[in-house]
């Protein structure tokens, strides 16, 4: 939620490795950002004791957007000095593993980039099965006039359903 221009954390951008989460009660009774880098982890709780919506005349409604913002403010104080360094990979997590994102399946070379991205799964948990979504699909060629048994076969990638019988 931090890194995407759109997303409820972009508020919490500290301009190094981060990650957190953003709450708001469905009553708008309480907001939080709960967030973490590789040297430090914080919460942001705003609230009211008296379980009151947090509608206020000035400013309106205070989301976990706020809270965000002020977990963002501490942690650039509480990190200033501190080398800002990447988040490692444990052992045993696998990196870079495509997905079809329209069958939640290993990408094959037929699925369209626009839905395919790169995932981290722990060992064993990983996708095993190629996409069924999207298949490499036979065509004979559309100009052919002879007999169909005697047609050129060609492989092509085509973003087409697999069907089962």
């Amino acid at each position: 939620v931090i890194c995407s221009p759109s997303g409820t954390g972009r508020r919490a951008d500290i301009g190094r490795p981060a990650a957190g989460k953003t709450g708001t009660a469905d009553s708008n009774t309480d907001a939080w950002f709960v967030g973490f880098t590789p040297d430090m982890v914080a919460a942001v709780w705003i609230g009211e004791d008296t379980n009151r919506e947090m509608r206020y005349p000035k400013i309106g409604v205070i989301g976990s957007g706020k809270a965000a913002e002020i977990w963002g403010a501490f942690m650039k104080k509480a990190l200033a000095g501190v080398p800002a360094r990447d988040f490692t990979v444990p052992e045993g997590v696998l990196t870079g593993v495509r997905v079809c994102t329209a069958s939640g399946q290993l990408a094959s070379s037929s699925c369209p980039e626009a839905q395919v991205i790169s995932e981290k799964f722990i060992e064993g948990t990983q996708p095993t099965r190629v996409c069924s979504v999207h298949s490499h699909v036979d065509s004979i060629d559309s100009d052919w006039q002879g007999d169909p048994d005697d047609a050129t076969i060609d492989q092509t990638d085509a973003a087409l359903p697999t069907q089962r019988w």
